[in-house]
């Protein structure tokens, strides 16, 4: 009996670290917002934690615009088209929303246009 009790305990907590946006379900990271873990999910590999870049560019250095990390995210190029399709419009806005931050934690400005 204890020990389903406590398989149940963890079921529950499991349940308590997915929430969902729209039709899509986040499973986070302990203290994770929706915009940290889509990009957790889809851009650390090549981008790393905090933008910097691992693979893939720093997206700290570079000038870039709200509209042009949009627009790379729908329509990519280079290395980043496998990644073409796999983000819904949710979490494409999540994705830039977190890019953004990363670059305002750099001190880094990220015009609209």
């Amino acid at each position: 009996m204890k020990r389903v009790l406590i398989v149940l305990g963890l079921v529950v907590v499991g349940a308590l670290t997915a929430f969902e946006i729209g039709h899509y379900t986040f499973s986070t990271a302990r203290g994770a917002t929706p915009a940290e873990d889509v990009y957790n999910r889809n851009c650390i590999t090549c981008h790393g934690k905090n933008g910097g870049g691992a693979s893939g560019p720093n997206l700290l250095e570079r000038r870039l615009t709200r509209a042009a990390i949009e627009h790379q995210l729908r329509f990519p190029t280079g290395a980043m088209q496998q990644i073409q399709g796999k983000l819904a419009d949710d979490e494409v806005r999540l994705a830039v929303d977190w890019v953004v931050e990363l670059r305002r934690r750099a001190g880094r400005e990220t015009p609209n246009q």
